[in-house]
């Protein structure tokens, strides 16, 4: 049973570059609300100075790293139509929850650039999309199963979803 409905979807509206970071902290960050793992296998790490947990133990969040790689390069190329977030049990690889992400990117150009100059917008961003993490799931009980995660994108071009993220 999927305990979110298709309805919950967090927006990300900004370059390929910090949608894939913004996707990073968010799905760390949902990892960590919905008791994922044990509290020691997450540290707390400053991005832009916002405090986000992030998980520290490499077996557990070695997926992450190629699959956002790839992830950028299909959202510079404006494949990607939305990314999902699934948390399975462990035993069954039933989907227990479903996150949605829709991501508008920008086009790139300087102003994009000059972000990084302007500290508090960034930290503005990375904040509401905390928001919106945490309203959507803080009233659920954690729970009780192994779980496992997998990402998913659904690609704009029919023909590119063969291809694995």
């Amino acid at each position: 049973a999927v305990l979110q409905s298709n309805q919950n979807t967090i927006i990300l509206k900004t370059s390929a570059s910090f949608s894939v970071e913004y996707m990073y902290y968010a799905m760390n960050t949902i990892l960590f609300i919905r008791g994922f793992s044990t509290l020691n296998n997450f540290t707390i790490k400053y991005y832009f100075g916002v405090a986000i947990w992030i998980l520290s133990d490499e077996k557990l969040s070695y997926y992450f790293k190629p699959q956002l790689k790839s992830l950028r390069e299909l959202l510079i190329n404006r494949f990607v139509r939305k990314i999902f977030l699934h948390l399975k049990n462990s035993t069954t690889n039933e989907v227990l929850e479903q996150w949605n992400f829709v991501v508008e990117c920008k086009e790139h150009n300087n102003g994009e650039l000059n972000k990084y100059n302007d500290l508090s917008i960034v930290q503005k961003e990375i904040r509401y999309l905390l928001q919106q993490i945490c309203s959507m799931k803080s009233y659920l009980p954690l729970s009780t199963q192994e779980w496992n995660y997998s990402i998913t994108v659904k690609l704009e071009d029919p023909i590119m979803s063969n291809l694995m993220v």
